[in-house]
Formats: C-alpha cells, sequence, structure tokens
C-alpha cells in the first residue's frame, strides 16, 4: 500500500472512532516498509489524527508509534490538546511518548516541554484525574521527596516510576524555573478545581434538601 493511501485509510479510521485499527494499519506498514517510512508519514499526518492515535494507546504496551513520535510531532500534539480541551488522556499521552524514553531522549522532550508555556497542561498531567496526586506533590515541593512520612530528598533512582513522578523529578532537577511555574499552577488548579467541586455538592445538598422538604406531606 502506497504512502497516501495508508494515511488515508488511517485518518478515515480515527474520523469513523477507530484509533486502535488506525494504529494497526500504520504498524502494518511499519513492518512492511520500515520504521522510516513510518517517519515519514506521522510527519504528514494531521496533528488532530496523530493525537487521536496516539493517547487512545495502553502506554503499559510499546508501540512503534509512539517511539517514533518527534519533540516537534509531540509539542503540535500536546498544543492541540489543550486547543479543544481533550486533557483527559494526558497520562497515556505524556507517559507512553515521553516517559518510555531514554534519558537523554527524555531530557530533549522536556527542554521543549519547558520552553512552550504549557504549565497548565502539566499541572493537570501531574494532579491527576481527580487530584488526588495534590498532597504529594506538596510533599515533593518542600522536602524533595514523594514519602509522605520523610522529609530527606530523594534520589533519582526512588524517583523512577515511569509516570508522574519521574517527570516532577526530573523537570525540579533539570528545569527548576520551570518546575516552580508548574507547581504554581498546581495550586491554581488544585484551588479551583476543589472550590468548583465543593459548589457542586453544595448545590446537590440544596436540591436534595429540597426535594424531601417537597415530598414530606402535610404534618398531622
Amino acid at each position: 500500500m502506497s504512502k497516501d493511501l495508508v494515511i488515508l485509510q488511517a485518518t478515515t479510521l480515527v474520523v469513523a472512532g477507530a484509533p486502535f485499527e488506525a494504529e494497526k494499519a500504520l504498524v502494518a506498514f511499519a513492518n512492511e516498509h520500515g520504521d522510516q517510512q513510518l517517519r515519514v508519514i506521522l510527519d504528514e499526518i494531521e496533528p488532530k489524527y496523530l493525537s487521536a492515535i496516539v493517547r487512545e494507546f495502553d502506554c503499559s504496551k510499546s508501540s512503534p508509534i509512539n517511539s517514533l513520535v518527534n519533540v516537534e510531532q509531540f509539542m503540535s500534539i500536546l498544543l492541540f490538546e489543550r486547543q479543544y480541551n481533550e486533557l483527559s488522556k494526558l497520562e497515556s499521552l505524556i507517559n507512553s511518548i515521553v516517559m518510555a524514553r531514554d534519558e537523554p531522549e527524555r531530557y530533549d522532550f522536556l527542554a521543549a516541554i519547558s520552553e512552550a508555556g504549557c504549565e497548565d497542561i502539566l499541572a493537570t498531567y501531574l494532579l491527576g484525574s481527580d487530584g488526588q496526586n495534590h498532597e504529594v506533590l506538596a510533599h515533593f515541593h518542600r522536602y524533595g521527596t514523594f514519602n509522605l512520612g520523610w522529609d530527606g530528598p530523594d534520589s533519582h533512582a526512588e524517583a523512577l516510576d515511569g509516570e508522574w513522578k519521574q517527570f516532577a523529578f526530573e523537570l525540579r532537577e533539570n528545569f527548576p524555573d520551570c518546575w516552580d511555574a508548574v507547581y504554581e499552577c498546581v495550586q491554581r488548579t488544585y484551588t479551583k478545581n476543589k472550590a468548583a467541586q465543593n459548589e457542586q455538592e453544595d448545590r446537590l445538598i440544596a436540591e436534595c434538601d429540597e426535594f424531601e422538604h417537597k415530598n414530606q406531606g402535610p404534618i398531622i
């Protein structure tokens, strides 16, 4: 199958809501023509389609596509995700593309991220889907350790989880100014989300109270 036909097939599958099938088509092309030809194809796929393919992939597995996405493509995907508020898959996106790389490659990605002014995206990634990482992040910012029962700094080896802890450690270690900006955004994002959550809970309680009051009936 020609390069243009593979691109058309992959994008059509994404539009049809089948990103896993699109990934399979690209992998099949790479198996037949080699990784270099797949790199050429990835350069020509629009960020919105490439984003849909890579962010749906199971980051616990390896994929030639995720491993071949370069820094420029990744940044295009990341900024596209922000533009269209599609940040629910950040964990899969960052872990499978950035954190799965060897250290020198990770540094290149972190350098590009630190220069892109995307602290809000990183705050969302580090906090987790429900803000569950906030306490540990605050402790790490203060003491340099993710262990809530300790106040001595972690070594790099202790932070090697291949996920958000390692990302935070290496960002702080290599780009401290960026880390400070990201942590400020972490605090703002957490406070904002917590206030919104409390407001929603208060509204639900008020609605339940009103419903019970209406259904009490006359008191004899």
